[in-house]
């Protein structure tokens, strides 16, 4: 009995695909007829509704026959019935699988070009270890003398307090201190506002926050007048400038080991690099000049690295910079971990269809 309920659900799908091939054929030929050149499309949109209608008034009979057949023939064969359930669960299984697999490897990071994007980073060649954050003198040294890069974002974690209300608590937020040239790097602007200008990124400025898509909408009620609004974060006055894009999110969670509570980021806010304060600790993100690879910014930054350590052994001749691309850093293992669940995925849909012509 299952094996003639797996016919009866073949032929009643190659009918379908044969009814729809004749359908559409038909139609095509006779629009064609009156029009060999084919130029206006807006002349196909009659003809795309008649063909649904055609269809429609074609297949839904006969597919409900069919059904009707098919429910009859499961009723008496638990079989076809535990057939059905294990292609559809394999089936559901494969589909979930796959948008993960789209959502993180097929589709593109949410910056401009991504493929152009780099992380900068120091490896101590005497620990298996490497670190992604290097020295502000550091990164000062490969902006000044690489070959490579035609722009370096910095980017630096910070955690602040927004001050509560008559109706709200105070707010820890996890963001980042960026400079001013970060986002023009990723390739990425303001819904709401501006970006950090140059001034606003040197040590005494007044405050400014560009804030997250999510903090705007949850604490802030979506309110689009929120730019040139004063908020208090740290005890300060701070002016908001702007409001990112939703989905919006920098770094991407597996581009660093921290842990926070949200799996995004709050807010950014400038750097303002202090010389004489914090040195090292810094991200930090380059783009490639039209033409450069990726080999090549390598082999600028290892020779930057040993110029250095040779200018300054007492402080570098322990580490030397490497770069690699940043949809890379940002995936890191998880790549490999959803290409295996794919194919489980897939030999799971392949043992539920089998099943089904048992």
């Amino acid at each position: 009995m299952a094996q003639g309920f797996a016919e009866k659900l073949s032929i009643a799908a190659h009918k379908l695909i044969f009814r729809l091939l004749c359908t559409v054929t038909i139609n095509m030929q006779i629009k064609m007829a009156e029009n060999s050149s084919f130029r206006k499309s807006l002349m196909a949109v009659p003809v795309l509704f008649n063909t649904v209608r055609k269809i429609a008034l074609l297949w839904i009979p006969s597919l409900l026959e069919d059904a009707r057949h098919a429910l009859r023939g499961m009723r008496h064969s638990s079989a076809a019935l535990i057939a059905v359930v294990s292609i559809a669960v394999s089936v559901g299984a494969t589909a979930i699988v796959f948008a993960a697999v789209k959502a993180v490897l097929i589709d593109t990071l949410p910056y401009q070009r991504a493929d152009e994007l780099v992380q900068i980073r120091t490896q101590y060649p005497k620990a298996p270890s490497q670190s992604d954050w290097m020295y502000w003198k550091d990164l000062q040294e490969v902006s000044r003398n690489n070959a490579t890069l035609q722009s370096i974002g910095v980017y630096h974690n910070a955690l602040f307090t927004l001050a509560g209300d008559e109706n709200t608590f105070p707010e820890a937020l996890f963001g980042e201190r960026v400079s001013a040239n970060l986002f023009p790097t990723l390739g990425v602007s303001p819904m709401l506002g501006r970006n950090i200008l140059p001034e606003e990124d040197t040590p005494g400025h007044s405050e400014v926050i560009i804030l997250s898509y999510g903090l705007w909408v949850r604490h802030f009620n979506a309110d689009r007048n929120i730019v040139g609004r004063i908020i208090k974060m740290n005890g300060h006055d701070c002016v908001v400038i702007g409001v990112m894009p939703a989905g919006f999110d920098f770094p991407l969670r597996k581009t660093t080991s921290v842990r926070t509570p949200l799996p995004y980021m709050e807010f950014w806010a400038p750097l303002q690099i202090d010389p004489g304060g914090l040195q090292g600790g810094m991200g930090a993100i380059g783009r490639l000049r039209p033409g450069a690879t990726l080999a090549a910014a390598q082999q600028d930054l290892a020779a930057i690295g040993e110029d250095l350590a040779r200018r300054f052994p007492n402080t570098n001749r322990d580490y030397v910079f490497r770069a690699g691309l940043l949809k890379d850093r940002a995936l890191g293992s998880a790549s490999r971990g959803l290409w295996f669940l794919m194919a489980t995925a897939l030999l799971f849909m392949l043992i539920g269809c089998s099943n089904g012509r048992i």
